[in-house]
């Protein structure tokens, strides 16, 4: 696993803030966001501050092409842009019982210009809180090229 030798790597400026922390983990402000080849295609949500802290992302369009979160005009001015489409979005997997499911519900918006993130809850949404990814695995293959 990813372990304090990577973070130690890490310049001051690939901080991510998260000013109100995550939702279960609010003491917790100072991330890196790391993705590295062997673990595509994840992306690993680092905490600076407890090294126990370690969340896989993805980012949701990626499984769910027509993920279009609606993001309040407050979250975007907290976060210091305009537009969703200068944020980067993730989602937080979770592993548990050989199963693995991505949160739709809650995701993660990143503003990489100015280092800042934020986790919201979308209350007007119908996205799961548990996309099971095996789904969108299986509706990938039935997507697949034939030969032919």
């Amino acid at each position: 696993m990813i372990g304090l030798k990577e973070k130690k790597k890490t310049e001051v400026g690939k901080v991510i803030t998260f000013p109100q922390g995550l939702i279960g983990f609010e003491g917790f402000k100072n991330y890196l966001l790391l993705k590295l080849k062997e673990y595509e295609p994840f992306t690993w949500l680092l905490s600076l501050e407890e090294k126990q802290l370690k969340f896989p992302l993805l980012e949701p369009r990626s499984f769910y092409p027509n993920y279009q979160p609606e993001i309040t005009k407050e979250d975007l001015r907290s976060l210091g842009v305009k537009g969703v489409k200068d944020l980067k979005v993730y989602c937080l997997v979770t592993l548990g019982n050989g199963k693995a499911t991505a949160n739709l519900k809650g995701p993660i918006l990143v503003n990489p210009k100015k280092r800042l993130a934020k986790q919201v809850v979308l209350t007007k949404s119908s996205y799961p809180l548990r996309y099971p990814l095996m789904k969108a695995i299986s509706e990938k293959i039935k997507k697949a090229p034939s030969e032919g």
